[in-house]
């Protein structure tokens, strides 16, 4: 019974089942690139790239000429006008060509537009790199889950095997009851952590799917194995890396020029404004007439405000206080850096110690374990701790495996 019953679990746990209807092969690269063309994530950076290209483009656009029209027409009477001879309808046409030739605000919002546009390709670079990491995590995790579901499938397989041999035992008399009791637990235990394992399978697979986006039951084929390769690096060249190269750090160095940019701006309100402007109008009781009026002008214009009771002042001091918090949340990015490539790498060294040992401790319990193999049943009990202790470090050695991945 407890034959047919491992035989229907490893059935139903098999996670290559070829009567799958979608399978895609993966190697670490394709999901890569997958996850970079189809996140999300990444979609949403993007259209904040073309929202601040478009904010610069708005912002340069302020300094060009301009060409404004003004129409109108109305119904005029009166004593005044009737003298005239103008009573009734009356049309009006003025058109303007502007030109801003000193504005302090308006270039001081192109620069800070400029450097928007530099933090929001860098905000897309971070993302990048963030969805980079999460495929790549999320790859190995797959292998993670799989060999544990492998581990699982080999312990469930010894486990049945001793206990058919503990019930031949048991039949001849040689065994008490209490030991075919005994075995049917770490079996029942033992599938029990099969469907776990591979139910975590299937959620790594899922969880894989939605980041590369493809549909989340879909079956994948990844013939990679999850193996260790020595990290050679050392502390202190990886930290001074990322503070060069890490976009996040150089997107919070944008956002101090743009924040004393605009301090800058705010200085505007000190200066006068000047613009060149060319207008000419007519009217008349016909569209497009000029028998009423017909004049134009070309100049210079300038207006400058001269006391504004502080207004400028405390917009300077708040935007002064605007870059000095820029500045603290940049020296704040320096350090998450740093403490993050520092916790990574001694995470790194202690799962590469780790997974040395446990790899030991595997080899010595299937050592044990082979040692044991046909004695006499006095020793099984020891043989069925060592099969419980090699599942365990089987499954410590992979999982401390992939912390150093």
């Amino acid at each position: 019974m407890a034959a047919v019953i491992t035989a229907s679990l490893l059935s139903s746990a098999s996670f290559t089942s070829v009567y799958a209807a979608d399978r895609v092969s993966l190697d670490l690269n394709e999901t890569i690139r997958m996850a970079l063309e189809n996140n999300r994530t990444i979609h949403q950076a993007l259209t904040g790239v073309d929202q601040a290209k478009w904010q610069l483009s708005s912002a340069r656009r302020t300094l060009g000429p301009t060409l404004t029209w003004q129409a109108a027409a109305v119904y005029v009477g009166g004593d005044t006008y009737k003298k005239q001879g103008r009573d009734g309808a009356q049309w009006s046409n003025t058109g303007q060509i502007g030109m801003p030739l000193f504005n302090e605000s308006a270039r001081g919002q192109a620069v800070q537009a400029r450097y928007g546009l530099n933090n929001a390709d860098l905000t897309l670079e971070s993302t990048k790199q963030n969805i980079r990491e999460q495929a790549t995590a999320d790859y190995f995790q797959v292998l993670q889950a799989r060999n544990l579901v492998n581990v699982q499938q080999e312990s469930v397989h010894i486990l049945n095997e001793h206990l058919g041999n503990v019930n031949a035992q048991y039949h001849v008399g040689t065994v008490a009851k209490n030991d075919v009791l005994s075995s049917q637990v770490q079996l029942a235990n033992a599938q029990q952590s099969l469907v776990t394992a591979q139910n975590n399978y299937n959620i790594a697979v899922a969880t894989l799917n939605n980041l590369i986006g493809l549909p989340t039951d879909t079956e994948l084929d990844i013939r990679d194995q999850l193996k260790y390769e020595k990290y050679d690096l050392q502390l202190g060249n990886c930290t001074e890396y990322a503070l060069v190269n890490r976009p996040d750090g150089l997107a919070r160095e944008y956002t101090v020029k743009q924040a004393e940019a605009a301090e800058k701006t705010a200085h505007a309100g000190y200066y006068p404004v000047v613009n060149a402007a060319a207008s000419k109008s007519i009217a008349d009781d016909h569209p497009f007439g000029d028998d009423y009026q017909d004049q134009w002008q070309v100049g210079v214009n300038a207006s400058w405000n001269l006391f504004d009771n502080g207004v400028t002042a405390a917009g300077v001091n708040r935007a002064h206080a605007a870059v000095l918090q820029a500045k603290e949340a940049k020296d704040q990015t320096d350090e998450s850096i740093r403490l993050e490539v520092r916790t990574a790498f001694l995470s790194l060294q202690a799962a590469e110690k780790e997974h040395q040992d446990d790899e030991g401790r595997c080899y010595s319990c299937r050592g044990r374990i082979q040692d044991r193999t046909g004695s006499l049943f006095g020793r099984r009990r020891d043989k069925s701790r060592c099969h419980g202790c090699a599942g365990k470090a089987d499954i410590g050695a992979h999982e401390l495996l992939h912390r150093a991945l």
